[in-house]
C-alpha cells in the first residue's frame, strides 16, 4: 500500500511538473508571439511611419537647402561680376588719376616758370607804384594839414576880431529906454492917428 501510495504521489507530482512545464512553454510561446508581433508592429508600423515622417520633414528642407544654395550661387556670381566691374573701374580711375597728376605737374611747372614770375614782376611794379603814391599822398596830407592849421588860426583870429571889435560883445549893453506912456484925453472926440504916434516915437529915437 505504501508503495502504491508513493507511486501514485510520484505520478501526480510528475503530472503536475509536466503541466507546469507545458504551461511554461505556452507562456513562453505567448510571450514569443507577442514579442514577434511587437517587433513586426515596430518594424512595419512605427519605423515605417517614422521614416515616412522623416522623409516628409526632409522634403521641404531639401527644397530650402536647394533654394539657399541657388541664392548663394547667385550671390557668388554677383560678387564675381561686381569684382570684375570694380577692377575695371579701379583701373580707369587709376589711369585718370595718373593723367590728372601729369596735367597738374605740367600746370605747376608752367605756373612756376611763367605765370609766377610774371605775377611777381607785376606785384613788384604795383608795390613800387603804391609806395610812390603813398609818399605823394603823405606830402599832400602834410601840406593840407599845415594849410588847415593856418586857416584855422586865421579864422580864429578873424572871429575874435569880429566879436571883440565889430559887435563888441565884451562891452556892457546900455539899459533899454523906458517905455513911452501916451496920454489920452477923454475930452477929445478921437485918439491921435497912428502916423502921428509913430512919428513921435521916431523923433524920440533920433534924439
Amino acid at each position: 500500500n505504501i508503495s502504491k501510495e508513493m507511486q501514485t504521489e510520484r505520478d501526480m507530482i510528475i503530472e503536475r511538473v509536466n503541466k507546469m512545464v507545458e504551461d511554461e512553454k505556452n507562456e513562453v510561446e505567448i510571450l514569443t508571439n507577442a514579442a514577434k508581433q511587437q517587433s513586426e508592429y515596430t518594424s512595419n508600423t512605427v519605423i515605417a511611419s517614422v521614416l515616412a515622417n522623416l522623409v516628409n520633414m526632409e522634403k521641404p528642407r531639401k527644397q530650402l537647402i536647394s533654394s539657399i544654395l541657388d541664392k548663394l550661387d547667385h550671390v557668388v556670381d554677383t560678387v564675381k561680376e561686381g569684382k570684375v566691374q570694380i577692377e575695371s573701374a579701379t583701373k580707369k580711375q587709376c589711369s585718370t588719376a595718373d593723367k590728372l597728376r601729369g596735367e597738374v605737374d605740367s600746370k605747376n611747372k608752367e605756373h612756376n616758370n611763367k605765370l609766377a614770375k610774371r605775377c611777381r614782376s607785376e606785384f613788384d611794379t604795383c608795390k613800387v607804384s603804391m609806395v610812390s603814391n603813398a609818399r605823394a599822398h603823405l606830402k599832400l596830407s602834410v601840406a593840407d594839414i599845415s594849410s588847415s592849421t593856418l586857416q584855422s588860426s586865421s579864422t580864429k583870429n578873424n572871429v575874435e576880431d569880429y566879436v571883440s571889435n565889430t559887435i563888441q560883445f565884451k562891452k556892457s549893453v546900455p539899459p533899454a529906454p523906458k517905455r513911452r506912456s501916451f496920454i489920452y484925453s477923454l475930452n477929445l472926440s478921437r485918439t491921435a492917428s497912428s502916423d502921428s504916434i509913430v512919428k513921435t516915437l521916431s523923433m524920440q529915437k533920433v534924439k
